[in-house]
């Protein structure tokens, strides 16, 4: 698929599979955009990050732009392996009751009896704008032994997703 940017030169867009050992042949690229690597064939995108090569669009410590999204399914595969060593950024919420900042972790941060988000600090109710209005904190920072900028992404984090509905899912 062809794109026009705003400045008015295009771009190209290709979407391919990762199951064929074949999906990544005769085709390079400047960006490696991979979705749900864990379901995905890791000498597939294997071989996917390899088409960057001829790429101009490097940057001089970090290499080429490769972005990765999945939920993990095991430790130290897929997506947990780039997580590991990445800068690990939390969306971080501040606590209107104590003023303590945390991120949201199930099931510390859920009363099951009154189904809202709490503090897991003071049991203070936490809003969803307490939610909506966190801010990215990251535990380590970006080097050459972590050169993956890294979002730890939860439903217990989106405003429009309850208490409530965490619970059932989880029941």
């Amino acid at each position: 698929k062809s794109i026009t940017n705003i400045y008015g030169s295009q771009t190209m867009v290709k979407y391919r599979g990762t199951h064929n050992d074949k999906d990544a042949m005769s085709i390079s690229c400047s960006l490696f955009v991979a979705d749900e690597i864990d379901a995905s064939n890791q000498k597939v995108l294997s071989a996917y990050s390899t088409r960057l090569q001829a790429s101009t669009n490097k940057h001089p410590i970090y290499g080429y732009y490769e972005w990765f999204y999945s939920h993990p399914s095991l430790p130290n595969f897929g997506i947990d392996k780039y997580w590991e060593i990445s800068d690990k950024k939390y969306w971080f919420i501040l606590c209107q009751n104590c003023r303590k900042e945390q991120y949201l972790i199930f099931p510390e941060n859920i009363n099951h009896k009154i189904k809202e988000y709490v503090c897991r600090y003071c049991d203070g109710v936490i809003s969803d704008d307490d939610r909506r209005n966190g801010r990215w904190i990251n535990k380590h920072k970006l080097s050459e032994d972590r050169p993956f900028s890294g979002y730890q992404i939860s439903l217990m984090m989106c405003p429009w997703v309850t208490a409530s509905e965490i619970l059932r899912s989880y029941h």
